[in-house]
């Protein structure tokens, strides 16, 4: 495997992970169910584009599910969509299983048609190959081998390919397949497989995203909604955090102790 390609692969991993996880700490550590949590993302407009083909900065992993995610931080595999997977002997393929009773944010099933659908629109389209997979022939096909089960069938033996299948987000056949167009499609009224799915508003500057009312975790998500406001660079985000104005930041904090924890002991 490419040296370089792998290590990009695991640090895409590793902030998508550490996103998720710091959500998790925030509501957990308040001890309540509901509310918002307000996000900066560095962009100079919001755009209503909820396309995960062609916009998936800020709605991957949070209205779209991963099938999967490696965490290497502590060598564990955190199953999302799939309850597991499993070699060929000769390894050449990856059967992998959906988990039971999995809805779309519209209450339609999420089955093995959905996987196969979207893993053939990467094959046929090379700007969808998230992972690289079918550009470099690393794969043949994407086949079904019941309602919740799908089949990896390999070019070659190659216990790598694993690694890289995270990289493909599942997108709801019964809305993409209508589609004319999939690189301009703005997929204006998303329907979503993760836990926050349901659009309030979009303004250029902040937009409000809501709860999936069919995510598959019970009680989840802990937040009601997330809130992301715009900012132009980093330089704009601490003074936000000191003020207040957002809840969570991914920004670089020079001398953290003086600069933000002495500001106020709660931080």
């Amino acid at each position: 495997m490419n040296i370089t390609r792998r290590y990009i692969f695991i640090l895409i991993q590793k902030v998508a992970f550490l996103f998720v996880v710091s959500i998790a700490l925030f509501t957990n550590a308040a001890q309540k169910q509901g509310g918002e949590l307000v996000v900066p993302i560095i962009t100079p407009a919001f755009t209503e584009n909820f396309n995960p083909l062609t916009n998936g900065e800020y709605i991957k992993g949070v209205m779209y599910e991963p099938l999967l995610i490696y965490n290497t931080m502590i060598d564990e595999i955190d199953y999302r969509l799939v309850e597991s997977f499993s070699y060929s002997e000769d390894l050449k393929s990856i059967t992998y299983r959906l988990k039971d009773n999995l809805q779309w944010s519209d209450g339609q099933p999420i089955t093995a048609d959905d996987v196969v659908y979207s893993f053939q629109v990467a094959a046929d389209n090379p700007a969808f190959d998230a992972g690289g997979l079918f550009s470099a022939k690393q794969v043949e096909r994407v086949e079904k081998v019941d309602e919740l089960s799908f089949r990896v069938v390999l070019t070659k033996a190659d216990t790598t390919v694993e690694w890289f299948i995270p990289n493909y987000y599942i997108l709801p056949r019964h809305v993409f397949s209508k589609v004319e167009d999939l690189k301009t499609f703005r997929n204006t009224t998303p329907v979503g497989s993760g836990p926050i799915t349901q659009v309030e508003y979009v303004k250029p500057q902040q937009m409000k995203i809501c709860r999936n009312p069919h995510y598959y975790l019970e009680g989840r998500p802990y937040l009601d909604c997330i809130v992301y406001r715009s900012f132009s660079d980093n330089s704009q985000i601490l003074p936000a955090l000191l003020n207040k104005e957002i809840d969570w930041g991914s920004n670089f904090i020079a001398d953290i102790d003086k600069t933000y924890v002495e500001e106020d002991p709660a931080n």
